[in-house]
Protein backbone atom coordinates (compact mmCIF):
# COMPACT_ATOMS: atom_id res chain seq x y z
CA UNK A 1 0.00 0.00 0.00
CA UNK A 2 1.24 3.45 -0.76
CA UNK A 3 0.02 5.04 2.48
CA UNK A 4 -1.05 3.90 5.92
CA UNK A 5 -4.78 3.40 6.16
CA UNK A 6 -6.40 5.11 9.12
CA UNK A 7 -9.80 3.76 10.09
CA UNK A 8 -10.65 7.34 11.09
CA UNK A 9 -10.20 8.42 7.47
CA UNK A 10 -11.41 5.15 5.94
CA UNK A 11 -13.82 3.46 8.39
CA UNK A 12 -14.73 0.78 5.84
CA UNK A 13 -11.09 -0.32 5.62
CA UNK A 14 -11.36 -2.36 8.79
CA UNK A 15 -14.27 -4.46 7.49
CA UNK A 16 -12.55 -4.77 4.09
CA UNK A 17 -9.49 -6.39 5.66
CA UNK A 18 -11.57 -8.80 7.74
CA UNK A 19 -14.22 -9.67 5.11
CA UNK A 20 -11.89 -9.96 2.11
CA UNK A 21 -8.42 -10.89 3.46
CA UNK A 22 -7.60 -12.55 0.11
CA UNK A 23 -9.60 -10.10 -2.00
CA UNK A 24 -12.08 -11.65 -4.41
CA UNK A 25 -11.02 -13.25 -7.66
CA UNK A 26 -13.52 -13.81 -10.46
CA UNK A 27 -12.64 -16.85 -12.56
CA UNK A 28 -14.92 -15.73 -15.39
CA UNK A 29 -13.23 -12.37 -15.90
CA UNK A 30 -9.80 -13.59 -14.70
CA UNK A 31 -9.22 -10.69 -12.33
CA UNK A 32 -9.35 -9.55 -8.73
CA UNK A 33 -12.42 -7.32 -8.87
CA UNK A 34 -11.64 -6.83 -5.15
CA UNK A 35 -7.91 -6.58 -4.50
CA UNK A 36 -6.22 -8.42 -1.64
CA UNK A 37 -5.80 -5.67 0.99
CA UNK A 38 -2.03 -5.51 0.50
CA UNK A 39 -2.65 -4.46 -3.12
CA UNK A 40 -5.12 -1.69 -2.29
CA UNK A 41 -3.81 1.85 -2.50
CA UNK A 42 -4.58 5.32 -1.28
CA UNK A 43 -4.63 8.15 -3.78
CA UNK A 44 -4.56 11.83 -2.93
CA UNK A 45 -5.58 12.88 -6.43
CA UNK A 46 -8.26 11.84 -6.87
CA UNK A 47 -8.85 11.24 -3.16
CA UNK A 48 -9.78 7.58 -2.88
CA UNK A 49 -8.89 4.22 -1.43
CA UNK A 50 -8.70 1.94 -4.47
CA UNK A 51 -9.82 -1.59 -3.57
CA UNK A 52 -10.56 -3.32 -6.87
CA UNK A 53 -10.59 -3.28 -10.64
CA UNK A 54 -13.15 -3.63 -13.41
CA UNK A 55 -10.40 -4.92 -15.68
CA UNK A 56 -11.06 -2.43 -18.46
CA UNK A 57 -9.98 1.14 -19.34
CA UNK A 58 -8.14 1.55 -16.02
CA UNK A 59 -11.45 1.63 -14.12
CA UNK A 60 -10.99 0.89 -10.44
CA UNK A 61 -13.39 0.40 -7.56
CA UNK A 62 -12.85 2.63 -4.56
CA UNK A 63 -14.01 4.04 -1.29
CA UNK A 64 -14.18 7.83 -1.19
CA UNK A 65 -13.69 10.13 1.77
CA UNK A 66 -16.92 11.51 3.20
CA UNK A 67 -19.07 9.47 0.79
CA UNK A 68 -20.60 6.11 1.51
CA UNK A 69 -20.46 3.09 -0.71
CA UNK A 70 -18.20 1.77 -3.42
CA UNK A 71 -17.50 3.88 -6.47
CA UNK A 72 -16.07 3.13 -9.91
CA UNK A 73 -13.51 5.69 -11.02
CA UNK A 74 -13.25 6.19 -14.78
CA UNK A 75 -9.80 7.77 -15.28
CA UNK A 76 -10.27 8.59 -18.95
CA UNK A 77 -13.35 10.72 -18.27
CA UNK A 78 -12.28 11.49 -14.67
CA UNK A 79 -15.79 10.63 -13.46
CA UNK A 80 -17.25 8.54 -10.64
CA UNK A 81 -20.17 6.11 -10.63
CA UNK A 82 -21.69 4.70 -7.46
CA UNK A 83 -21.80 0.90 -7.92
CA UNK A 84 -22.56 -0.67 -4.52
CA UNK A 85 -23.39 0.11 -0.91
CA UNK A 86 -20.42 -1.97 0.33
CA UNK A 87 -17.84 -4.53 -0.78
CA UNK A 88 -20.13 -7.49 -0.12
CA UNK A 89 -22.70 -6.01 -2.50
CA UNK A 90 -19.97 -5.25 -5.06
CA UNK A 91 -18.79 -8.86 -4.87
CA UNK A 92 -22.28 -10.32 -5.13
CA UNK A 93 -23.45 -8.02 -7.93
CA UNK A 94 -20.19 -8.34 -9.91
CA UNK A 95 -20.45 -12.13 -9.89
CA UNK A 96 -24.14 -11.95 -10.87
CA UNK A 97 -23.34 -9.65 -13.81
CA UNK A 98 -25.38 -6.77 -12.37
CA UNK A 99 -22.49 -4.25 -12.46
CA UNK A 100 -21.41 -2.70 -15.72
CA UNK A 101 -18.92 0.13 -16.06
Amino acid sequence: MSDTISTNDWPSALSYRSEFPEGSYDETSHLHHIYPPDQARVSKSPPAYFVGSAGVDGIEFSMRPELSGIWAYHPIEQTWTHVAKDLAELDRDWRAGRISV
